[in-house]
């Protein structure tokens, strides 16, 4: 066993305060909504849960195709249905863990490493990962604009969608300009200019270039690969958009389609800048209230959205975590297996 780092133990306790304050906040969100009033508007709606749960396998259907498409040639032999399964299996990890999807990422380049490389393996995976994201930004400055121009945006909250279009412009320009001069050498620049030095990156500074560079060929190589990846990518983030029609209509809540694309536009937005708390616990609620009310609509059914999304979300990653629980013991199974010698 390895000992424990003074990283780690810092991360236990945290793990637990961040999860200490969702619940906190998901208390106090309860509690203005009324508990009785929630579940009763809940109780109502349980029927969307398994139109949301295929719309989510549609989504990530979407998002096996963006990953498929940026493998190696040898990985590609990788059968379509293990890719899905992968990608159960790592939205599982990072539904619960707080690792910015790391951990998940990590599953997948572990999965797809038995046909190929693992240095091919992380490529894809990250190239992958920055398609996903480059998808992800676009499509929240896409909901902004027109969350703007399609939808009643009260006025004390226009500054705060701008503003929101904004940064997410200037995260998909920056997130550009680190691509293509390499993370790795962006990340140093960053780090001598703060003069911060990180020992464990230093000491595998040839891996992490070779890396970088190995990104770079990928983009000047296969740019057409690259913009389907994405393609597939915003189609997976924009299919999930369904679940709010949904909601919505079995809710009785007058919208229309800007509103809903919208909204899903703003939580992702919020999604993904609370990814250091765990399972999204309270934040989740807090963000889809924030985003409904955004849009004009009541904050009560962005809580009722929000917890039957978490449903959702749940089963999904129970399931996942069946899969990778069933791999695993796959996997010893094979280790324990006697081996005859000739």
């Amino acid at each position: 066993m390895h000992p424990m780092s003074n990283s780690d133990r810092a991360a236990g306790p945290l793990k637990w305060l961040l999860l200490a304050f969702g619940g906190l906040l998901f208390a106090l969100i309860l509690r203005h909504y009324g508990t009785r009033e929630t579940l009763h508007d809940l109780a109502s709606v349980w029927p969307a849960i398994p139109i949301m749960m295929l719309i989510e396998g549609l989504a990530k259907l979407a998002n096996a195709l963006g990953l498929r498409q940026l493998l190696a040639k040898e990985e590609r032999q990788t059968p379509f249905p293990e890719i899905f399964r992968l990608i159960l299996e790592a939205d599982a990890v990072n539904y619960l863990l707080p690792t910015a999807s790391l951990g998940g990422n990590a599953i997948l380049a572990r999965g797809l490493m038995s046909r190929g490389s693992l240095s091919d393996s992380v490529v894809a995976v990250a190239t992958a990962n920055s398609a996903q994201c480059a998808a992800q930004f676009l499509l929240v400055m896409a909901g902004s604009a027109l969350a703007l121009a399609a939808t009643p945006v009260p006025a004390n909250l226009r500054p705060a969608v701008w503003a929101v279009m904004g940064m997410s412009l200037v995260i998909v320009c920056v997130f550009a300009l680190i691509l293509t001069q390499g993370v790795f050498v962006f990340l140093s620049a960053v780090l001598r200019r703060i003069h911060i030095r990180i020992q464990y990156l230093l000491d595998r500074e040839r891996q992490v270039t070779a890396l970088d560079e190995s990104l770079r060929e990928v983009m000047r190589s296969r740019p057409g690969d690259l913009a389907l990846s994405t393609a597939y990518f915003a189609c997976g983030w924009a299919v999930s958009a369904a679940e709010i029609f949904v909601a919505l209509r079995l809710m009785g809540v007058a919208f229309g389609w800007p509103q809903a694309l919208a909204i899903h536009a703003l939580g992702v937005f919020i999604d993904g800048v609370i990814f250091f708390l765990p399972a999204r616990a309270g934040s989740q609620e807090g963000g889809k209230i924030l985003a409904f009310t955004a849009v004009g609509l009541p904050g009560a059914a962005g809580l009722t959205f929000a917890l039957l999304r978490r449903t959702r979300e749940i089963i999904w990653a129970l399931l996942g975590y069946a899969l990778l629980a069933r791999r695993a013991r796959g996997e010893e199974n094979h280790f324990l297996e006697p081996r005859v010698s000739a």
